[in-house]
């Protein structure tokens, strides 16, 4: 601390100036306190997507453009163009299947957590799990029959 009227440096516990012999106040520097805050990021609860029931119906309908290629290709007798349905089938399949699954997944979700319900996407969910299980099915039998031939 300094003298208030000389300005000399003085001890922080004396209370007289040792050069002009003025009593000093006990003015002392105010404590400043900061206190940090972190700043917190605002979240909000992502808007429930029908992303993955579209996906799901989408792809089950192309599964059955697949069947439609698959009993094709057996009046033609054609490998080839079997082996492409199936690929065309199965990839449709299993697609589908886990973005239907995912899809009615995030309609519970949302229904536990009271939040706005994809309900469009719930429904293509189902609709494109259900055609995908008639595809795959299907497409047994023609594989079956094929294999007959």
């Amino acid at each position: 601390m300094y003298c208030n009227k000389c300005g000399k440096y003085i001890e922080s516990d004396e209370t007289l100036c040792p050069e002009c012999k003025q009593v000093q106040q006990n003015v002392s520097t105010p404590n400043v306190v900061v206190i940090e805050r972190q700043a917190t990021p605002i979240t909000y609860a992502a808007a429930p997507s029908n992303k993955p029931g579209v996906i799901s119906l989408v792809l089950s309908m192309v599964g059955l453009v697949g069947i439609f290629i698959a009993a094709f290709s057996i009046g033609f007798e054609s490998v080839g163009l079997m082996v492409f349905a199936s690929a065309v089938v199965i990839t449709g399949f299993v697609i589908s299947l886990v973005q239907g699954i995912k899809a009615i997944k995030s309609f519970i979700y949302t229904c536990k957590n009271k939040l706005k319900k994809p309900i469009a996407g719930f429904i293509m969910g189902i609709v494109g799990l259900e055609t995908s299980a008639i595809v795959i099915l299907y497409w047994f039998i023609l594989a079956v029959s094929f294999a007959a031939m």
